[in-house]
């Protein structure tokens, strides 16, 4: 029988509540490509003759792009794994923008294991060890999907233009008891603050089966313990750059 490690038990109640707000912004202004001319006169007569002909929509041109453009990112990240390690994340990735619905994007990232309050309790009150894996680093490949493009007024002040994506993927999750394949998904969305620079914030689940290794005692030390399913969160925020390199 199989079992599911799910290392923060807020784990789904923060993916459903990151879901919903991801759906509440389908208000905002689907993509569009092309602008379209529209003869107000035309309109205006059509109106007052009463005349049956569909109305008129009115597309706007995108004011930020993304197709056919490189994109360079570099970001933070808080891990969500095994309660008893407080894990931390720097990464980078590059994409390509195929269109302005499709990339495809290269990330790695590096993370920074420390032990968690609760496993300092518990160290604390009993002297115990805990069989811990330390994750150590991922690299994989992603496809991200962009089905809206909008614009928020921020406090009546400025327009900030986003984008929200969804994401699918995989790659190579290294811990310290060795590597292992891993299937990821996730969603997000980025801010533009110019045609080049954006902030990114990201959220994804990925999992693996990982291989354990006893600690302690120590006359069990290094006994295979066999494997079992993984399920982890990663959080994201960090900058990227959109560029033409030819």
């Amino acid at each position: 029988m199989r079992n599911y490690s799910v290392s923060n038990p807020i784990l789904f109640t923060t993916w459903l509540f990151v879901l919903i707000l991801f759906c509440s912004s389908a208000g905002g202004e689907a993509p569009k490509q092309a602008g379209q001319k529209v003869d107000i006169k035309k309109i205006e007569k059509e109106y007052w003759q009463g005349t049956d002909r569909a109305p008129v929509e009115v597309v706007q041109n995108r004011f930020y792009t993304k197709s056919n453009k490189f994109e360079l990112g570099v970001f933070g990240a808080l891990v969500s794994t095994d309660p008893f390690l407080s894990v931390k994340a720097a990464g980078a990735s590059l994409g390509y923008h195929i269109s302005e619905y499709f990339s495809i994007h290269a990330l790695y990232w590096k993370d920074y294991v420390s032990p968690s309050s609760a496993s300092d309790t518990l160290a604390t009150s009993n002297g115990s060890v805990v069989n811990t894996n330390e994750p150590k680093s991922f690299k994989g490949a992603e496809i991200a999907f962009y089905p809206l493009y909008g614009k928020l007024s921020l406090v009546g002040k400025s327009i900030v233009y986003f984008d929200a994506f969804l994401l699918a993927g995989g790659g190579l999750r290294e811990t310290e008891s060795g590597n292992a394949p891993a299937m990821m998904t996730g969603l997000g969305s980025q801010l533009y603050l110019s045609r080049i620079f954006t902030i990114r914030l990201d959220y994804r689940i990925f999992f693996f089966k990982e291989k354990l290794i006893q600690k302690t005692p120590a006359s069990l030390a290094g006994t295979d313990l066999g494997t079992r399913n993984e399920l982890n969160g990663i959080f994201t925020l960090g900058f990227t750059a959109l560029f033409n390199l030819f």
